[in-house]
């Protein structure tokens, strides 16, 4: 019944551990419902814990507006201006996240994070950007210039 994909990266598109997470058997509409309930060796993967975490917190918001919750309560800890913005379709999520001092020096305070969580029938819809996703942590520049193409 399909797979979705988590992929969670930050600052210049590092994939953080360098994982693409893949749930088999489940479709991105049902990953808020699968959230809910116990997953073995979550703590293992940090995408999957902090998705559960953000989803938990506030059960009346969609998912994707649990992730920018989460995100804006993490830039808010800062104490720096920041920007959460989203998109979604029925197959995919995206959340950026980013703060920043305003300063472009050595010393400059920022972050910049992605949330991208997409399910086979997205992939079927979006082929090449779907494999470069995917395969990033081969040869992570080649998302910028994909995604800002898709949009």
């Amino acid at each position: 019944t399909g797979s979705t994909y988590i992929v969670y990266y930050e600052n210049e598109y590092e994939l953080y551990g360098n994982q693409v997470l893949k749930i088999e058997n489940l479709r991105l509409p049902e990953l808020g419902q699968f959230l809910n309930k116990p997953i073995q060796q979550a703590g293992h993967f940090y995408q999957l814990a902090k998705l559960q975490e953000s989803n938990q917190s506030n059960p009346q918001l969609t998912l994707i507006d649990n992730i920018v919750s989460a995100e804006k309560k993490g830039n808010a800890s800062y104490g720096l201006p920041s920007k959460v913005s989203k998109t979604e379709s029925n197959h995919m999520i995206e959340v950026i996240s980013e703060f920043g001092d305003g300063t472009e020096d050595l010393f400059s305070t920022s972050s910049f994070s992605r949330w991208l969580i997409f399910d086979d029938l997205w992939i079927e819809e979006n082929h090449d950007l779907a494999l470069s996703i995917i395969n990033m942590r081969n040869n992570c520049s080649v998302i910028r210039e994909f995604v800002e193409e898709a949009k």
